[in-house]
């Protein structure tokens, strides 16, 4: 199978594959060209089955979807899906926090026996055969962000597929900013508040969406980049609970960082880095719970800290 095949070749293939797809990006001009060349592209580069442009209002949570292949992504396979929508964890993340900065994965939020046992798997990513996600932002502006993510059964994304979305991000979404500019619309799903046929493109986004990168200042910040944030306030007299070095990991749970990448940062050992995580998790009043997403939890601790 060729998407296999793909997941399975060597790195230089794959960054030879990641250019390819780089220099594809210029025959988009419009939504059509988001569904016929950015989905696939993106999918066939991560060797996955399905990819999906996303725009999601936070106020009202009507989610409107252009899914990638069609035949897959389809209303009869959603129908569970609103009622269960916020249940999901990049779903959760985002509507919290803000949907730009690094690509995040559920499992970087979950466990896979946690995502298994989640409402949004069993009503319908089972039947999509959606495994494990990788999702990242194009927009945000408070009421409304939109972002892509691709899904895949079986196998998990990996902290080097990982790096690579973040390095094609930052063209994905320069490519979605000139789509979102185009008058031509195409047909999409709404699959929240109810599944229905919709459209994206034209005068369909979202209101109140902006670029992640305003016009003529790309080089500020592109979209792909990491949003850092600043560094959690030292505990008050009425003391912290939290050691300097367990603030320092709930700092890196909120940007979205796995484990491994808090290891690597700071220079931890995964054993360490799992003590620390379990502490902030206690700390916090997070005991474990197969329907709670701790890491969203920690973070939402860490903003309201700050």
């Amino acid at each position: 199978m060729e998407s296999q095949r793909l997941v399975d070749a060597s790195p230089v293939l794959r960054l030879r594959r990641c250019r390819e797809f780089v220099r594809s990006l210029d025959e988009v001009e419009d939504f059509a060209g988001v569904r016929d060349v950015v989905l696939p592209g993106l999918a066939g580069l991560l060797g996955s089955h399905l990819a999906v442009y996303h725009e999601v209002d936070r106020r009202t949570g009507r989610e409107v979807a252009l899914g990638w292949p069609a035949e897959t992504y389809r209303a009869e396979l959603l129908g569970g899906y609103p009622s269960v929508m916020a249940q999901h964890p990049i779903v959760a993340y985002t509507m919290a926090l803000p949907a730009l900065g690094e690509p995040l994965r559920t499992t970087d939020l979950v466990s896979r026996r946690e995502w298994q046992a989640n409402a949004v798997y069993r009503e319908a990513y089972r039947e999509l055969g959606v495994d494990d996600q990788i999702a990242f932002g194009a927009t945000d502006h408070g009421s409304a962000f939109s972002g892509i993510s691709v899904g895949r059964s079986a196998r998990s994304f990996t902290d080097w597929e990982r790096d690579l979305v973040s390095l094609v991000s930052p063209h994905v979404v320069a490519v979605l900013r000139h789509a979102r500019r185009s008058p031509v619309e195409v047909p999409a799903l709404q699959v929240a508040p109810l599944v229905v046929p919709a459209t994206v493109g034209g005068r369909s986004a979202p209101a109140g969406a902006t670029s992640a990168v305003p016009a003529g200042a790309a080089s500020a910040r592109p979209a792909g980049v990491a949003l850092t944030l600043p560094a959690p306030r030292r505990g008050t007299t009425g003391g912290d609970p939290l050691t300097p070095r367990e603030r320092e990991v709930l700092r890196l749970i909120a940007e979205g960082r796995s484990n491994q990448r808090i290891g690597r940062e700071l220079y931890l050992s995964p054993k360490t880095v799992e003590t620390h995580v379990a502490a902030v998790f206690t700390k916090l009043g997070l005991p474990l719970h197969p329907d709670d997403n701790r890491r969203v939890l920690a973070a939402l601790a860490w903003l309201r800290a700050n």
